[in-house]
């Protein structure tokens, strides 16, 4: 078994609109109230992004929070990079499946 080195927890505090990952959802914000005194977490407001709790809203001191990621690009540079399937091949391998499934 080989170790992955642990990402790093971002340095900056996120801003409303952004995305983020926190207890192992992804999360929008909402508001971030920062701290009146040095040295203590912001308090962000959250709405959940994910199908299965899509709307419900978390607050959190987001310095506290362990797995904590502010998501950024989400990989759509690398499939901008990488581009899409013609729509031939989308459509072959449909007709592919569909024959496949009538077969049984």
């Amino acid at each position: 078994m080989s170790a992955t080195a642990p990402e790093t927890l971002p340095e900056r505090t996120p801003q409303p609109g952004e995305l983020v990952q926190v207890r192992s959802r992804r999360w929008l914000v909402e508001e971030t109230v920062e701290s009146l005194n040095p040295g203590e977490s912001a308090r962000i407001t959250l709405a959940c992004a994910d199908d299965d709790n899509q709307g419900q809203t978390l607050t959190v001191f987001w310095d506290y929070e362990l797995d904590r990621r502010i998501l950024e690009d989400e990989g759509f540079d690398r499939l901008a990079t990488r581009g899409f399937d013609s729509a031939r091949q989308v459509v072959y391998d449909f007709m592919e499946d569909f024959a496949d499934a009538t077969e049984r």
